[in-house]
């Protein structure tokens, strides 16, 4: 943070962005393995996997990562196509269930397939200073899920239906870290304006009606590690476009919805 007003006082445009959780996701060579053995794809990866001496020196890689984060059950399997069974377990005990090491644990399961994790890898102090910085924007960092369906499966980071609200229930409501109108304009305003996106972020004549409505007494995140496909609380109507997609807590099947393929929206 310091590092970025620095920037900002000698004239850089620098910002950032954050999810309001202590734990990170990733894909597991991005969370696991060492730079050098990405080298050239999976492909080549795999390649130096199959010999005996380099392999000796990945896991002691991976070991070396993993010591970062304290231990192998800081390591939760998120998703695995290829073994559904693991998801939700740590790295420690599908290392358990492969009678193996974590490290070795992890280049099995890499062979088999890539996966994601989460990593309990941050620390509430920093995530709750971060939170006050006026230029960091609330951004959940992930993906279009639902409770249902092709969608609803695994066990992924909960920011994806969690983060705006989580970050009124816990920094505007209960911590009163951060102002009800400063936590909107950076999660609107603020965003809206990195992306270069003209006409949204603001409810103003001549803006796409992008609303939210909700209970600033009640909204709230109900997804968790455990259980990550659950629904926010408190979000009563929601339009798109200007068209309602949820009216009184519930969907109307509205689909509004346009691809912005430029600034222009």
């Amino acid at each position: 943070l310091e590092m970025m007003e620095r920037a900002r006082r000698e004239g850089l445009d620098v910002t950032g962005d954050q999810y309001p959780y202590t734990r990170s996701s990733t894909s597991i060579t991005g969370a696991l393995c060492p730079r050098w053995s990405l080298e050239g794809g999976r492909q080549k990866t795999l390649e130096r996997m199959r010999d005996p001496r380099v392999r000796v020196e990945l896991r002691a890689g991976i070991d070396e990562v993993i010591r970062e984060y304290g231990t192998a059950e800081a390591v939760l399997m998120a998703s695995f196509a290829p073994q559904p069974a693991y998801e939700g377990m740590n790295l420690h005990q599908i290392a358990d269930r492969l009678e193996c090491e974590p490290s070795e644990a992890a280049l099995r399961l890499y062979e088999k397939g890539e996966g994601s994790v989460i990593l309990a890898s941050l620390d509430q102090k920093d995530v709750d200073l971060i939170a006050q910085a006026p230029f960091i924007s609330v951004a959940s960092d992930g993906t279009s899920l639902r409770a249902e369906g092709i969608l609803g499966r695994g066990k992924p980071h909960p920011r994806s239906y969690g983060t705006n609200v989580r970050f009124l229930r816990e920094f505007v409501r209960e911590k009163r870290l951060v102002s009800l109108e400063e936590a909107i304009r950076r999660m609107t305003t603020l965003p809206a304006s990195r992306l270069q996106l003209q006409r949204r972020g603001r409810i103003a004549p001549g803006y796409f009606a992008d609303i939210v409505v909700f209970d600033r007494d009640t909204v709230g995140d109900t997804a968790t590690f455990d259980a990550p496909h659950r629904y926010p609380t408190g979000i009563h109507d929601v339009f798109v476009n200007g068209t309602p997609v949820i009216s009184g807590g519930k969907p109307t099947g509205a689909k509004p919805g346009r691809v912005l393929r430029s600034a222009d929206g």
